[in-house]
């Protein structure tokens, strides 16, 4: 048998593509992309993330529903992940905007990459939203904050966003991100424990 010999480029380019396989199958819930992913997952006929503006007046920027409200849940799921666990959903950078915090990795891509939504609608497509919700810790958490959330209008999840202590420290201080530090993160687990009661989190 005759072996044939790769170069250098071929050989990174097959290592490159075999893990990048590797990476996609990929069926826990990681971070903020795969999140919104799978928030997307539920909701395969968006009726809810609707790919259509924002009702004008609501917020200064020109941005979709869709963005906005996958924005608005992701950023009180943190929130009540830092209340359950005692850490962060993800890494990731939550800039603060007027109307709350957003994910900037998800906010400033959404509406105007089409790499972007190519890559979260496949990893939306490899999710089973129904098995995930029952096998996945996040995924439980992001059921139940999306089939809560989902029935609240936009100006009331901005009030949600808008009350959490982190952003009104960072409003305050005229700072770009969040900054949560170890008091925050008690303060969370001490007095958001009712919301997640209030979503059935623990049935």
């Amino acid at each position: 048998m005759q072996y044939v010999s790769l170069s250098d480029n071929e050989k990174l380019e097959e290592w490159t593509g075999y893990h990048l396989l590797l990476e996609y199958k990929k069926t826990d819930i990681e971070n903020f992309f795969d999140a919104a992913a799978y928030l997307l997952s539920i909701d395969r006929d968006r009726s809810y993330f609707v790919r259509e503006p924002l009702e004008k007046g609501l917020i200064n920027e020109n941005t979709s529903k869709e963005n906005f409200r996958l924005n608005k849940i992701l950023h009180l799921t943190n929130i009540l992940y830092y209340t359950k666990e005692g850490k962060e959903f993800s890494t990731g950078n939550l800039c603060v905007l007027s109307h709350g915090a957003v994910i900037e990795e998800i906010y400033y891509k959404l509406d105007k990459s089409r790499d972007f939504c190519f890559l979260l609608e496949e990893k939306s497509n490899s999710y089973d939203s129904s098995t995930l919700k029952y096998s996945s810790e996040k995924g439980k958490m992001l059921w139940k904050i999306f089939n809560n959330l989902s029935q609240y209008r936009d100006q009331q999840l901005i009030l949600f966003s808008q009350e959490d202590p982190a952003w009104i420290k960072a409003q305050k201080n005229k700072e770009k991100y969040l900054l949560i530090d170890e008091k925050l993160i008690r303060f969370y687990r001490k007095f958001y424990k009712h919301v997640l009661r209030e979503l059935n989190y623990f049935d």
